[in-house]
């Protein structure tokens, strides 16, 4: 069953929980194993459909004034942390994916950040994303960064123990559950390539 994940900030980190990732182009944010995600945050989704979330600059977000973003970084969320190492327990894996582009805080709104993970017969388990993300109205000058866009979550739901291959766009990745990794060593992900 498809299981929808909320928007979350990527900006607040821990060691504990997430390690910051750069992407190629040095901009953005990826996730990573030692970072803590704040609490859910809403984001508004009052603008009209349909919009095609295949195609990367789709206009989309109230009044069309902001664009889609593909999927830039997908990785396996810690389930706990325990004695300096991050856990994956079988029923409470979850995935985070992250953006492509540069996204100040101050300036930009992500408007829809969602994912959704599906489990399939075979250990494959299908991650699907949407992101919209367009200019905050009213925003003035501010200081350079690239970690105002925020992160989708996911989960499939609880899994058996075993070894799964997860499916995003053109990437795949095996991760195994349950399993420990030594902080900060970086969970199981893949980046997503994309054209120009």
């Amino acid at each position: 069953m498809l299981q929808l994940g909320t928007i979350e900030s990527s900006t607040a980190l821990t060691a504990a929980m997430m390690l910051a990732v750069a992407a190629a182009t040095g901009c953005g944010s990826r996730p990573s194993p030692t970072a803590v995600r704040p609490v859910p945050t809403s984001a508004s989704s009052s603008f009209a459909e349909p919009v095609d979330w295949t195609h990367r600059a789709a206009p989309c977000g109230p009044g069309g004034t902001a664009r889609v973003e593909l999927a830039d970084y997908i990785a396996v969320r810690p389930s706990r942390s325990e004695n300096r190492e991050v856990v994956i327990d079988p029923e409470a894996v979850s995935f985070e994916v992250s953006p492509q582009g540069c996204w100040s805080g101050w300036a930009n709104e992500t408007y829809v950040a969602q994912c959704g993970a599906t489990l399939e017969a075979d250990h494959r388990i299908i991650v699907k994303t949407r992101f919209c993300i367009g200019a905050r109205i009213g925003a003035t000058s501010g200081p350079p960064e690239c970690n105002g866009a925020k992160t989708a979550v996911c989960s499939p739901g609880p899994l058996e123990p075993g070894e799964y291959t997860v499916v995003l766009d053109t990437v795949s990745f095996k991760f195994t559950t349950p399993s420990r990794y030594p902080y900060p060593n970086q969970l199981p992900g893949a980046a997503i390539p994309h054209g120009p």
